[in-house]
């Protein structure tokens, strides 16, 4: 058996049925009169004339086909900007190596030649080691009775000549303890680190310096310059 439930949707289902083919048949009815009434209007109005013409058959024009434009970007443009704009990037990077090329010849050039008109004198020995004059220096020292600038100048000289052996890699900022630590291991580094010493409390520690005890210190830096040129230090 059916129970009430089924039944109450089963009614439901037929009313809502009967009421939409209700609706379609009012439509179709309304709009049949419409037509009518229209009909019987256009007769009156026009007496029952024909006013229907015969029209030449109209021949379809032919459209020319045309391609459509399609938005977006200009591939072929886009393509030229592209290229110019990695060849300009190209052209600014070896512009830009070039430039610092120059930049690095030039700081080292400039480190190791002095300009022409500069003046090689007793207070910029250290910057130009390789250009200074230092047996002429030392005379003129010696003359002075300036036995602590005679041991400057001995050791400056001293450093001049490893550098030109490649013993030491000489650099116008390095300090004296960056040569002694190039010089350990080597056959006469010991003799190097004294006369280091000896330099330091003669120039910079003021160490008071006579004729006679200058007499035994220059036997020293002498006999180093000499082992130096020799290829024994």
């Amino acid at each position: 058996m059916i129970s009430s439930k089924s039944l109450k949707y089963l009614a439901l289902f037929v009313f809502i049925f009967c009421i939409q083919n209700i609706k379609d048949i009012d439509v179709s009815a309304q709009n049949s009169q419409e037509e009518g009434i229209s009909h019987q209007k256009w007769k009156e109005i026009t007496g029952d004339k024909n006013y229907t013409e015969t029209y030449k058959e109209i021949k379809p024009r032919k459209r020319k086909d045309r391609k459509m434009k399609t938005p977006g970007w200009n591939f072929n443009g886009s393509k030229s900007f592209v290229s110019f704009l990695l060849g300009a990037i190209v052209v600014i990077l070896l512009a830009l190596i070039l430039f610092l090329i120059m930049k690095y010849l030039l700081k080292y050039f400039d480190e190791k030649v002095p300009q022409k008109n500069e003046k090689i004198s007793f207070e910029n020995l250290e910057e130009n080691i390789h250009e200074s004059d230092f047996d002429g220096l030392l005379k003129h020292a010696l003359s002075e009775g300036a036995y602590a600038l005679c041991i400057r100048i001995y050791y400056l000289k001293i450093i001049k000549a490893l550098s030109d052996k490649d013993l030491i890699n000489w650099k116008k900022d390095k300090t004296n303890h960056s040569y002694v630590i190039e010089m350990s291991g080597k056959p006469e580094g010991h003799h190097f680190v004294w006369l280091t010493n000896v330099y330091e409390r003669v120039w910079f520690g003021n160490a008071l310096v006579e004729k006679p005890q200058f007499a035994i210190l220059e036997n020293h830096y002498s006999d180093y310059l000499k082992k130096i040129t020799a290829g024994e230090a």
